[in-house]
């Protein structure tokens, strides 16, 4: 089981038809007609298969991306408040 790399994602090309890179545990990019790569998860809730969409790849995105060590601590908060920079997310201190 690999993982998908930045320089995969990059690679990827459009076709005539949306195709499937998977990564691994259901996760896997989507790659459109129009070129777009659409990260998704599949899973199965009683039997029932579903699809969650969670974002699409932005290689400018992704190398801006930069992260402090001592931020690493705060976990979840950290990764939302890169996810949506203007939305106000500040680090929680647990005491």
């Amino acid at each position: 089981m690999s993982k998908l790399t930045d320089k995969e994602l990059k690679n990827l090309k459009s076709r005539a038809k949306l195709y499937k890179v998977t990564d691994r545990d259901g996760m896997y990019a989507a790659v459109t007609p129009t070129g777009v790569v659409l990260f998704r998860y599949q899973y199965r809730v009683n039997g029932r298969q579903e699809v969650l969409t969670i974002g699409r790849y932005s290689a400018a995105a992704a190398r801006s991306l930069t992260r402090a060590p001592e931020a690493l601590e705060y976990g979840v908060e950290v990764s939302l408040a890169e996810a949506w920079p203007g939305a106000g997310f500040v680090d929680a201190q647990l005491s």
